[in-house]
Parts: structure tokens; sequence; C-alpha cells
């Protein structure tokens, strides 16, 4: 018999706006899901930016979401009797818990969601989204962080093997093998970017390089390289060696480099300090976190992304994923270029530039901010998704609750 989904609960660990990756990301899934027809909810089961339970309607392009936060501060056994009562009250079609251990707990132990989570979602037909699997995944690591991160792992196997999803989908290839070797089934949902697409240049760019950096962009703006890199930067970044490139083929090229730093970073004010004295031909400026629209009107004025993750993680990063829909070229420095990534569309694959690419001078010089934009990921990601999951339970629609 065909059964079409009408309704989906989107659960999370916190949706406030701008501060949590995955809540951003279900925000606009959420809408997106609305704006194709199908009712959406949003729950939070750990929002540490609420003291209380807290309902709220969420309006975006003429679309409309109810979201209801539990707080952090409650206990494991006050989460799940309030999140059990409100998705008895919204009875959806489907709940899908968008997964990262570290929305519940700060270390990613989730032993205390492996107790009641799978309970939860027992009564409803349930899909898994494994943004994250287990940190230490794909390289050598500190013993705390191996023995961590194999901690990390038995406890997500296991509550993922409790959950027993319909389907389980993760945002990358790497973490689909991953989850393979250990015997689980996946499917790739690529990721969309968290930042919508502005049609405007940052005017205020010029002002903010002018007051902060001495220099003047606007005199001679073809003779400036300027590179972008937003969000978290990657410990295991080997920076220096993309510094001296860049630093090398900009005086080959007769160009002036400038990184600029923005959104949310814990550890960039720690590495600046040392990367401005050992590459004094490159100019660095952080400008911290910014409003969604500028941050487009960003990605529209620089020439060139970095990003601080290896090449396998990529389809991991909602910060890469943003850049290519704004049409970016990323430069991405290390990790395992012949992984399929399974990105969107073959367009995101050709803006990326390797480290080892022989002809990374070629493409340096040659790329310019007249670019191809792809703005329809959220909108095709999402139809992807709602057919995949249409065929599913029409197979059986018992299956679910079996």
């Amino acid at each position: 018999m065909s059964f079409k989904i009408k309704s989906i609960a989107l659960i999370c660990g916190g949706i406030e706006d701008g501060k949590d990756g995955v809540g951003d990301y279900c925000r606009r899934l959420a809408i997106e899901h609305v704006s194709q027809g199908i009712s959406c909810y949003l729950l939070a089961l750990n929002d540490r930016y609420v003291d209380a339970i807290t309902e709220t309607v969420i309006s975006e392009n003429g679309c409309s979401i109810f979201s209801v936060r539990i707080p952090q501060s409650f206990s494991s056994f006050d989460r799940y009797i309030n999140a059990a009562a409100i998705l008895k009250k919204w009875q959806p079609d489907l709940v899908n818990l968008q997964f990262v251990c570290y929305g519940f707990n700060r270390r990613g132990l989730v032993w205390r969601e492996l107790l009641w989570v799978p309970l939860l979602l027992a009564p409803y037909r349930r899909v898994l989204m494994m943004h994250e699997l287990w940190i230490g995944i794909g390289a050598c690591r500190p013993l705390k962080t191996f023995i961590l991160g194999n901690i990390q792992r038995l406890i997500v196997l296991a509550l993922i093997r409790r959950i027993k999803p319909f389907a389980l989908y993760t945002t990358n290839a790497f973490y689909q093998a991953t989850l393979a070797r250990c015997k689980l089934t996946s499917k790739v949902l690529p990721l969309f970017g968290s930042i919508p697409v502005a049609s405007v240049s940052a005017a205020w760019l010029a002002q903010e390089i002018y007051q902060k950096c001495d220099i003047d962009i606007c005199f001679e703006r073809d003779d400036f390289w300027i590179f972008g890199v937003f969000g978290e930067i990657s410990r295991s970044w080997p920076a220096s060696e993309i510094f001296e490139k860049i630093a090398t083929l900009s005086d080959d090229n007769q160009k002036s480099p400038l990184i600029i730093f923005f959104g949310r970073s814990d550890h960039v004010s720690e590495f600046l300090s040392s990367w401005k004295i050992k590459f004094q031909k490159i100019t660095f400026l952080s400008i911290g976190e910014r409003p969604k629209n500028e941050i487009s009107e960003l990605f529209n004025s620089i020439n060139f992304g970095l990003t601080s993750y290896p090449y396998e993680f990529l389809g991991k990063s909602s910060a890469a994923v943003a850049m290519l829909e704004h049409g970016v070229p990323i430069i991405c420095s290390y990790g395992d270029y012949k992984l399929k990534i399974g990105w969107f569309c073959k367009t995101f694959e050709e803006l990326i530039i390797a480290g080892d690419d022989p002809n990374f001078e070629y493409r340096l010089v040659n790329k310019t901010l007249s670019r191809v934009r792809v703005t329809d990921a959220l909108s095709q990601t999402t139809k992807m998704y709602i057919s995949d999951l249409d065929a599913l339970v029409s197979i059986d629609n018992n299956e679910f609750t079996s």
C-alpha cells in the first residue's frame, strides 16, 4: 500500500539560532519541508540556551514551524517524560533524530541517552541522521583522543542498534564506509550550507580592512588575493604548508595575499599571533561572528576559501558547503583526495583545489570573482530525502513500528 509522509518531527540537541550547527541545519531543513508541503516540528532535547521548556513558532520565507526546547538542566528522566508527551501530542508520521554526540554531552559520552532515547523513539517510524560518529577517525591521534574516541564508538554503535532506525543516513562517504565496517548500512544525504545566498558583495569589507590593516583594497582590487576561513579551525590543519605556498605564489604573480577569518571559532586568536610573525608577507585579519547576510556578502567578495578540514571530512562541513553554494573555490591542503565525497552536484567537486594539485598555481591565477553559483542544494537535498523515505515506507508500512 502506498504511503506518503505528511508530517515529520526533527529532533536534535539544541536549536539556538547561530549557536548550534546541527540546530541551524534542522531549522533550514524544517522550513524547506514546509515549503514542499510537509508539516514539520522541531524538538530540542538538550538545549543549553533555555532554562525552562520553551515553545515558539519559527517563521521564515512565509513558512512556520512549531518548536519545543527542553533545557539541558533537566534530568534524563524529565527530558524523556516531556519529550514523550510532546511527540504523543504531535503524532508525526516520522521522527528524525539528527545526531551528534556533543549535542547531548560536552565530552560526547551519551550513555544516558543510550537508556532513554531508544524508548522515546520506539513508538514511531524513525530515521537517524549521523552528522558525527566519534572522534579519532581517519588519522593518528593522541592517546587521550584514541581512548575517548573508542568509548564514544562503543556507545554510539549501541545507540544506533537500540534505536533500530528504518533508515540510517550520514553526510559523507567516509562516514558511510566507517559505518559499513561496523556492519551498519547507511546512505549519504549530501549536506547543504547554513548561509542563504545574497546577491551582493560586502561593501563594508573594504572599510573594515582599511581600519584594521591600513590596506585600501578599493584602489587596486585585482592586486589582491583574498582568502576566507569560515568557522572553527581544526588543530590538525597543516596551515604552515599552505600559507607558505600562498606567500610564494602571491609573490610570483605580483599579488598581495589577505586571509580573513570569520564566524565562530575558539582557537583563531591563539593561532594568529604566531602566523603573523612567521608569514609576514601575508596580511591576517579576524572579524569574528557576523550576521548570515554579511557572511554571504563576504563569500561574494573573496577569491578563495580555505578549509582546515581534511578532504575526506569536507562533506560534513556546513561551512565548506556554504562556500561551495556561493561558488567559492576551496583550497583543501591535506587528506585522502581519492575518496569520493558524494557531493550534491559535480560543480562542488570541480571547485575543490587540492593542495597537491599539479595545476595548483594555474587554478589560483585563473580563478576570478565571476562564478557559477549553486543555490538550490537545500531544496534538492530535501526532495531527495522525502522521495527516498516515501519509497522506503511504501515497501512495508509496518516496518517502522515492527
